[in-house]
């Protein structure tokens, strides 16, 4: 399309005028420009033939008309362009409507966005909802994040003309249990009951899942018998769905009775399913010949039983466990020569089994190597990182730190990060062996290579410090102080320490006769770790900063102070013995108020040289780790009486 009307000339203006200034473009200008246009025609692009909205249409209804198999988005596209274009949609009806609704439902999975455009439509020219269209419409709603929405419409009920179903209920169901709103999910299953409709075994199963979440068992297991009585006929995979929703949440004996229902009736479990199902029956079984009898019973209820990994898997770790090592060797020695391509996991149970059962760590090291050599494609997977586990494990115990760096190399040269539990046993080699310059090497590289550090680290990190603090030669300079280690602890995510840990952490500060860190220590297992301080912990403290003190009266005035808190110590004495005999119910109870116990130690901290100083580290403390963490005023009222 060639231009030679004077409008041309605007696109010319730019080079007449650069500044594009208003007082440059004269008249005479724009003359100038006309005739420089006519001169060299300007070509611009060229539109693509607008379609008419009439024939859009037309050729919209057409497609309508044709059966679903034939529309390969073809249709919708052209309801998209129509729903482009103002009043695009006028001639919109509920016989077209019924036509794309149809559509989305013949769709294998249902697209939200598209259920939603089209609800919209229907809401702008006030074309009615089937009670399916506005279930799906809900559905949709709350696919999208719009549960207000959602929850609206589905208060307002079906709509006009229309009674309820079992689908409509079901998606209310659904919805408050997603929200664990499990009050209003069971309101809705009764409207569902009071109605008459016959419930199915998804208006059940939303309750199930989410009482086995919160392991709310009696809940879950009333659930599951009302399902029963009022669903007749339940499906496999919601049986299964069930079966597995109690196995996570730790009720294995529950998920076995729903094993038991499934075989009564009459529906053959999958093969995962019943692979769950005997590793939880063989881990009960006592000797051979009932893993055996199991095994027999197993294969006579699924006869379709083709090659599974972890039913073979879990053969394989139960005869280890049972020690029938020979066995377990038969049935992997059998798996290869049957050409069936084993996983690493295979591999490591026959490793463990070698190094747990028959203590022949030439065999597991053999077969190790087997898998070191492996490049992945052949009948020997390649190791991953409980392969290692378990020899570093084996070395470490047996003191063999040579083999250990070997291994560590060997994972290197294989592209496989060292985890947490193999980081605590090189930890443990160097505690071990006493060299706390390796100790703290490997301690900080678990950082520099971002691996998890967990409480038993920070264990056996306190132990080494502990050691150090009353060792004979003097090694501190290699190590670090207390204050920057327990700053570091409270700085990892996610740790959850035990109360026994700081029995640790409080000696390894009185052995640097720092009992302001006994006091910051305290305060951090009271207030950020929510532990109960009790009288093994209680004591250590009392007695190690008393005994800093002043060997005469001050120690004496904290037994007497610990006495009153504790009890009588005679009863300390039996609690103490209860305990190193694992049998806490013993106890007494000796619950420990913290504002006492905390009184009595700024009384001794008091009275010593560190009682500025110990202010002002719990002051740099509540600033490190949090507004809220210790109570200033509180610890200054109490250190002033």
């Amino acid at each position: 399309m060639v231009l030679h009307q004077p409008r041309a000339a605007l696109l010319v203006l730019p080079f007449l005028a650069p500044s594009l200034d208003p007082v440059f473009i004269t008249t005479r200008t724009l003359h100038f420009a006309t005739v420089l246009a006519a001169a060299r025609p300007v070509q611009l692009p060229l539109r693509a033939p607008q379609v008419p909205p009439g024939a859009l249409w037309l050729r919209f209804e057409q497609k309508l008309n044709l059966p679903y198999r034939l529309w390969k988005h073809e249709t919708w596209n052209l309801y998209n362009r129509l729903r482009a274009i103002p009043n695009g949609l006028c001639r919109l009806t509920a016989k077209h409507c019924h036509k794309l609704w149809g559509y989305i439902f013949h769709l294998p999975q249902r697209s939200p966005g598209q259920i939603f455009e089209l609800a919209n439509a229907q809401i702008k020219f006030r074309i009615p909802f089937s009670l399916q269209q506005q279930t799906a419409y809900i559905e949709a709603l709350y696919c999208l994040g719009k549960k207000n929405h959602a929850y609206q419409i589905f208060a307002n009920g079906p709509p006009p003309g229309t009674l309820p179903d079992t689908r409509w209920f079901n998606v209310g169901i659904q919805m408050h249990a997603k929200d664990r709103d499990l009050l209003n999910a069971e309101q809705v299953l009764q409207r569902l009951l009071s109605t008459g409709a016959a419930p199915t075994s998804f208006s059940f199963m939303p309750l199930i899942m989410n009482y086995c979440l919160l392991k709310n068992k009696d809940r879950a297991l009333l659930s599951y018998s009302r399902m029963k009585s009022a669903c007749p006929e339940i499906d496999l995979q919601s049986y299964e769905a069930v079966l597995f929703s109690f196995f996570e949440a730790g009720y294995p004996s529950i998920a076995a009775r729903v094993y038991d229902d499934i075989l009564a009736a009459s529906l053959t479990p999958s093969t995962l399913t019943t692979s769950v199902m005997y590793d939880h029956l063989a881990k009960r079984a006592n000797n051979l010949t009932e893993l055996l009898n199991l095994g027999v019973r197993i294969n006579n209820i699924n006869r379709e039983f083709a090659f599974d990994p972890f039913y073979y898997a879990s053969v394989m770790a139960n005869l280890c466990r049972l020690n029938e090592m020979d066995y377990a060797l038969v049935v992997f020695k059998g798996l290869r020569n049957a050409d069936e391509k084993l996983d690493t996991i295979h591999y490591n149970i026959i490793i463990g089994g070698y190094l747990k059962v028959n203590n022949d760590m030439p065999a597991a090291e053999s077969l190790a190597q087997d898998m070191f050599k492996s490049d992945g494609t052949g009948k020997v997977p390649q190791p991953d990182v409980s392969t290692f586990g378990m020899l570093v494990q084996w070395y470490v115990d047996n003191d063999q730190p040579t083999k250990v760096f070997s291994l560590i190399q060997t994972m290197k040269s294989l592209g496989i990060k060292p985890n947490t539990y193999i980081a605590n046993m090189l930890l443990h080699l160097w505690n071990i062996r006493r060299n706390r310059i390796k100790f703290w090497e490997t301690f900080d590289e678990m950082k520099l290579q971002e691996i998890q550090q967990d409480a038993h680290t920070f264990g056996m990190a306190w132990l080494s410090l502990y050691l150090t603090a009353y060792a004979k030669r003097d090694v501190m300079q290699h190590v670090r102080h207390p204050r920057g280690l327990f700053r570091q602890m409270l700085e990892t995510p996610n740790l959850d320490p035990h109360v026994r840990m700081f029995d640790i952490v409080i000696k390894a500060f009185l052995g640097y006769k720092d009992p302001a860190g006994c006091l910051i220590a305290y305060e951090a297992m009271i207030r950020h770790y929510k532990l109960q301080c009790d009288w093994i912990t209680a004591e250590k403290i009392v007695r190690g900063i008393a005994g800093m003190t002043d060997e005469g009266a001050w120690y004496h005035s904290g037994l007497l102070k610990l006495k009153s808190i504790l009890g009588d110590l005679n009863e300390i004495k039996l609690a103490r013995g209860a305990f190193h005999q694992k049998s806490p119910e013993t106890s007494p109870q000796t619950d420990i108020d913290p504002d006492d116990l905390r009184k009595l130690l700024f009384k001794f901290v008091r009275n010593t040289k560190l009682a500025s100083t110990a202010r002002k580290d719990l002051v740099e403390a509540r600033e490190a780790m949090g507004a809220n963490y210790i109570p200033i005023d509180a610890l200054k009222n109490t250190a002033a009486s």
